[in-house]
């Protein structure tokens, strides 16, 4: 299944990129909730997931000043960039 953003505006909900679907596709439509930072539900919860955030983190903080790469789904950048778009706005 193909995940994509949109946008709701004026009553209709706007694809951000093109899709190749055949006419009559159900979709779901679900709205992102806007926040900043991680929910509860986002942090992991085994030892796995655990090491794999903190050597993120380890990597993130550390003096190389390559980017380092998470990976969040589309869902959650979108989120992200929103949340930021929302701080710039307060400055």
């Amino acid at each position: 299944m193909q995940k994509v953003l949109a946008t709701f505006r004026n009553g209709c909900v706007e694809l951000a990129i093109p899709v190749d679907w055949p006419d009559g596709t159900a979709v779901e439509v679900v709205s992102v909730e806007q926040r900043i930072g991680m929910s509860e539900a986002d942090w992991p919860a085994t030892t796995e997931g655990i090491q794999t955030l903190l050597r993120h983190m380890d990597e993130a903080t550390s003096e190389d000043d390559q980017p380092v790469e998470f990976a969040w789904d589309e869902r959650q950048k979108e989120a992200s960039r929103s949340s930021w778009d929302q701080l710039e706005k307060l400055f």
